[in-house]
């Protein structure tokens, strides 16, 4: 017998399988679950109509299916029947709507369904399709931001003193290649704390209900691309000189603006950085990058007035703000890493340059 996609909606006639759920030789029940399944409207799962072995599965994680194309094949019986046919009225209410909430009504890729909008009524529009890597991105941080319940925690470095020693040091840099930037030595800092605040460097096993604290600090680097905003890692910070952190830098942050930067460069990250430091703008609330459990903002530095041994002095005043995963870090978790991080930046040594 072959089992096919049936009439998914009025309007709606495929989907993106997104999970599945039975394997050859599986032998299911009549409204068991055998595929889950996204289009414009939402992800929803897709029961059998049937029970019977399983003798082949037609579909695969990522295929678009369309209605009446084949799932599944079951073993020692004729004919063909769609997937709602012979199902109970309550397994058929979970797909058009109604039945159980284990997230199959929520719209894809988070969002909730919107009545069209004729923009055109009211004047002269221009309209281009989303690129591919504007789609990823906003499927990405829609993860994140609905499932991952954020807390920031904003800060202030009087970072005159580091300043003082870029420009000094900058120029031993430019004979080498390369450049002594705020973001190069924004990665050895981090490094250091985070070692003191692992916590921040780890990410949350839901499937085991486990803590997995990183030994490795591989820290990503958010980069403004005409494409979106690209994520490269680089690997391995608290073990690496600041000579050769700010090579890799430079030559990532390059390379990523060119799109030549390799996927697996992309991968593996332990907390990220989004300096925003050479747009402009104040304190600002990043998201966080999914499954790492914090992210740390960094805006431009402001010559402002500060109190300095009972003396009004003009002072650089770095704007910082820190968010992370409530499910894991508490707030005074999140305090202390913001306290340490603006210590070590007011008290920089000349020993992470040398």
């Amino acid at each position: 017998m072959v089992i096919r996609l049936p009439k998914l909606g009025e309007t709606a006639d495929s989907g993106t399988v997104v999970n599945v759920f039975v394997k050859e030789g599986d032998t299911i029940q009549a409204g068991q679950d055998i595929l889950e399944l996204e289009n414009e409207k939402a992800v929803a799962p897709i029961p059998s109509p049937v029970a019977g072995t399983i003798s082949k599965v037609h579909v695969k994680m990522g295929d678009v299916v369309k209605t009446g194309q084949t799932l599944l094949t079951l073993e020692g019986k004729d004919g063909e029947v769609d997937s709602t046919q012979g199902s109970s009225p309550g397994e058929a209410r979970r797909y058009t709507g109604g039945g159980r909430l284990k997230g199959t009504e929520r719209a894809a890729g988070g969002r909730p369904r919107h009545e069209h909008i004729d923009f055109e009524k009211w004047g002269p529009v221009e309209r281009k399709p989303l690129s591919g890597i504007r789609k990823t991105i906003g499927r990405r941080m829609t993860e994140s931001w609905l499932t991952i319940p954020h807390v920031t925690q904003f800060g202030e470095a009087d970072i005159t003193r580091l300043n003082e020693l870029i420009s000094h040091y900058g120029p031993e840099f430019e004979k080498k290649g390369t450049r002594l930037t705020l973001t190069a030595l924004m990665l050895k800092v981090v490094a250091q704390v985070l070692q003191a605040h692992p916590l921040l460097n780890s990410s949350l096993d839901e499937e085991r209900d486990e803590v997995v604290t990183k030994k490795y600090f591989h820290i990503g680097i958010a980069v403004d691309t005409a494409n979106g905003l690209i994520v490269p890692v680089i690997r391995n910070v608290d073990t690496k000189k600041l000579s050769d952190i700010a090579r890799e830098l430079k030559d990532l942050a390059e390379r990523t603006r060119l799109r030549k930067v390799a996927p697996e460069e992309l991968k593996g990250g332990t907390f990220t950085i989004s300096n925003l430091g050479g747009i402009g703008g104040g304190h600002f609330a990043p998201v966080i990058n999914y499954p790492e459990v914090a992210v740390l903002g960094v805006a431009r530095g402001v010559l402002k007035p500060a109190v300095v041994k009972g003396q009004i002095v003009p002072r650089t005043i770095l704007p910082l703000s820190v968010s992370y995963d409530h499910r894991l870090i508490d707030g005074a978790d999140g305090a202390r890493f913001m306290v340490e991080l603006v210590r070590l930046l007011e008290n920089p040594e000349e020993a992470w340059i040398l």
